[in-house]
């Protein structure tokens, strides 16, 4: 088990795939604005510009097609000089969820162009496409915290005994207390948390190895109200945090 990993999408200047449709809508938030392929099986490469050389040891691929394998690069330019930095192998649905990928590298890459590279045996899409560097706390997330569900539908009882159902989405929440900030991952964690604030998108993972229920454990959505942090001791901070899947 490793500490929790939370990703600041880093901002992607451009996007081009050689094979399918929709390229560009992995420069938006939604996941629902997907990339679709439209060439059967293979392996498709989604190139990326960053705008200046940036630090990557994270890479997350949401909303994506059952049976997708993903592969990470660093490229000299947009889809030339590609170099395989890392790889995840073909996931498994889990019913009711969208399905993730999550790759974390072992030390940080510098590069500017990057390409990731979609393994599919049918034709794949993705929703998101997130890069950057995460950050983990020295110490883990306290016990306690833990998953919760939203229903945006609504429901009235009717007098015979029925009810009236406007059906919504299902959305899950994560709600959990870092009580072991060092000041160097408050300055960190606040840096993140006043960049992104309540409307801009990140990846949590509850735990990031790659091991059974990772898929449960990955969520793409936004902070939750950002109740203020509370100074313990010297070097010793507590925090509680939440965050809404996007889906």
């Amino acid at each position: 088990m490793s500490n929790m990993a939370i990703l600041r999408p880093l901002p992607i200047s451009a996007v081009a795939a050689a094979l399918g449709t929709g390229a560009a809508n992995l420069l938006t938030p939604d996941p629902k604005e997907v990339w679709t392929a439209t060439n059967g099986a293979g392996v498709y490469y989604i190139d990326l510009d960053m705008g200046a050389a940036v630090s990557v040891d994270t890479l997350f691929a949401g909303h994506l097609t059952p049976g997708t394998g993903l592969q990470l690069h660093s490229a000299t330019g947009m889809g030339t000089g590609r170099v395989v930095v890392g790889n995840v192998g073909a996931l498994v649905a889990i019913p009711a969820r969208p399905l993730h990928g999550f790759l974390k590298l072992a030390a940080p890459v510098v590069s500017r162009y990057w390409s990731v590279g979609i393994v599919a045996i049918a034709n794949p899409s993705v929703g998101i496409i997130a890069l950057g560097t995460a950050f983990q706390p020295t110490f883990n997330r306290e016990w306690g915290g833990g998953r919760f569900l939203i229903d945006t539908g609504a429901k009235e009882e009717l007098l015979g005994g029925g009810y009236a159902i406007g059906e919504g989405a299902i959305k899950i929440g994560f709600r959990w207390t870092f009580g072991d900030l060092t000041d160097t991952d408050l300055d960190a964690l606040y840096a993140l948390a006043a960049d992104r604030g309540e409307t801009k998108p990140i990846v949590v993972a509850e735990d990031p190895d790659a091991t059974a229920g990772l898929n449960e454990r990955l969520h793409y959505g936004l902070f939750g109200r950002l109740e203020p942090y509370e100074r313990e001791t010297a070097n010793r901070t507590r925090w509680g945090l939440s965050m809404t899947e996007w889906t």
